[in-house]
């Protein structure tokens, strides 16, 4: 522990949450090239990433931000003579992310924010489908995937909540004043869509998480706003960057960017905290049973997969979103 591991190992296995660190970073940062200029030979041999789409920056449109995992990497990048980056996640679509992730691989070929010639993509880039993938005989060693869509006839009463969440939403942004609390309306809000998409009991939780922090007396915070829009930044990079060991940690941590996000929120309209209440009674008695969604996926089962009572040898993934 008392050596610098960048050049007492001659291969290295580490996660990119290690590496992004200031510590770590600093060690590594002696080993290489002073003032960060790439030398001949390189210091490194070959840099492999797995995961390698945790690299591209968040983007949500024409600007991409990197992240502290894209900052870390394109310290280290210049410094490897190879470079192979793997993933089997698609990347988010954003042409800024996507090219600023090309541009870590082979900054000769690719720049961020110009679409990449086809050619040079094809020259760097080997994709390979599962059904591509056969034995020495021909045959697939893999299932062939089959997608089937399943129609769920939501409820009068399922719709209603739907659209009572959308007015909210709608009047939430509407009476935001400050950049801040912007910024926080967008995150609530799209959380709670989301976990109202997943579950009666998820969404359950979190609603009653964001009525009880807006029923809260308002603190006089001493910080200033945009210190606060910098502190939610930082939870929801974390949520976005972090590699949680488990379901409950990343929860926890969800819940305490909604705490905060919500303590931001302006107070109420009468017309906002009657839609809220109606939201948050439907949320308590839905909690309880499973909604139309779950209903369909339990019925599709039972008559698709099941036979005389037997479970069939099929393998089902289900996407729910």
């Amino acid at each position: 522990i008392r050596v610098n591991s960048w050049t007492h190992f001659p291969r290295l296995i580490t996660s990119i949450d290690y590496i992004k660190r200031e510590s770590p970073m600093r060690l590594l940062k002696q080993v290489l090239p002073p003032g960060g200029e790439p030398s001949f030979p390189r210091e490194i041999d070959m840099l492999i990433v797995d995961e390698a789409h945790t690299l591209a920056p968040a983007s949500t449109g024409k600007y991409a931000v990197d992240s502290q995992r894209t900052r870390a990497i394109r310290v280290l990048a210049p410094h490897c003579e190879h470079k192979l980056f793997l993933t089997a996640t698609p990347h988010n679509g954003y042409q800024e992310s996507f090219t600023a992730l090309l541009e870590l691989l082979d900054n000769q070929r690719f720049a961020r924010g110009i679409v990449p010639d086809p050619k040079q993509l094809q020259a760097i880039m080997i994709r390979r489908l599962k059904s591509e993938i056969v034995e020495w005989d021909g045959t697939h060693r893999f299932p062939q995937r089959q997608l089937k869509e399943i129609i769920v006839p939501y409820t009068k009463e399922e719709k209603s909540i739907h659209k009572a969440l959308k007015d909210y939403t709608d009047l939430r942004k509407k009476y935001s004043k400050s950049k801040q609390e912007k910024y926080a309306v967008e995150f609530v809000m799209k959380l709670i869509k989301k976990r109202l998409f997943s579950s009666p009991a998820s969404f359950a939780k979190t609603i009653h998480k964001h009525v009880d922090t807006l029923k809260k007396e308002p603190e006089k915070k001493k910080s200033k706003k945009d210190f606060q829009l910098q502190i939610l930044r930082h939870q929801l990079e974390q949520l976005n960057e972090e590699d949680f060991g488990n379901d409950l940690s990343y929860e926890e941590s969800t819940e305490e960017a909604l705490e905060f996000a919500s303590s931001l929120f302006c107070r109420l309209s009468d017309e906002e905290k009657e839609l809220l209440d109606t939201i948050e009674k439907w949320a308590s008695k839905a909690a309880r049973k499973p909604d139309s969604k779950a209903e369909q996926l339990i019925e599709w089962l039972n008559t698709h997969i099941r036979s005389d009572n037997k479970w069939s040898n099929e393998r089902v993934v289900i996407f729910t979103e």
